[in-house]
């Protein structure tokens, strides 16, 4: 009888212990995605068999910015960025030693236009913009993407003509195309500041 209780009192000390570890594991999941940018290596698919071909992102764009529109926010941004071209990511960098999407986007903003983003990471810094389609972007909206998973994780500066201006993971700060397939099938929304926001030139020439 003794034996019985024992073993029946064994089952159930395993079976809150499992309920218990399940529970923790799913919540330390979700924090997973607190982070703005992660490392390429933490990419989950769906299915573990499965790869992706474009997991690596496209090689730097070389481009004539000039060539983009008459548009003086495309000058203003492609010259910036021409500036910082370059420059190393580093998650939570602000600087030209490091620098990530989300921080590239907060020093842009507030060196050419005085605007200061209270957010720091891209998803915060999305709920500060009036959401754009695709189709209706101008130079100066940022562009959204969900690089790694369910969330905002990733920022850039549209510039025109399909180019935008960010600091990638990889390669650090460049001009890249939403028409590359890494960034077509990852981009979320557009995203626009005030327009009397942008007409602020706040750059010295």
């Amino acid at each position: 009888m003794r034996s019985s209780k024992a073993l029946i009192s064994f089952l159930v000390l395993i079976a809150i212990s499992c309920t218990s570890t399940k529970h923790f594991s799913n919540r330390e999941d979700s924090l997973n995605f607190d982070w703005s940018e992660k490392p390429v290596g933490s990419i989950a698919h769906k299915n573990p068999t499965e790869k992706l071909v474009d997991d690596l992102e496209p090689a730097p764009l070389k481009i004539e910015y000039k060539n983009l529109s008459a548009n003086y926010v495309t000058d203003l941004i492609s010259e910036f960025t021409l500036k910082w071209e370059g420059t190393p990511h580093k998650i939570g960098g602000m600087s030209k030693n490091g620098i990530d999407c989300s921080g590239f986007t907060v020093v842009m903003f507030q060196e050419l236009f005085g605007h200061r983003f209270t957010g720091r990471r891209s998803s915060d810094i999305f709920m500060e913009v009036i959401p754009v389609k695709r189709s209706e972007l101008r130079p100066g909206d940022l562009v959204f993407f969900k690089i790694y998973g369910r969330r905002i994780d990733h920022v850039g500066v549209y510039i025109g003509n399909g180019f935008f201006s960010h600091a990638s993971v990889q390669k650090g700060v460049i001009f890249s195309s939403l028409s590359e397939p890494y960034y077509d099938k990852r981009f979320f929304m557009g995203g626009r500041v005030s327009e009397d926001i942008l007409a602020n030139k706040n750059v010295s020439e």
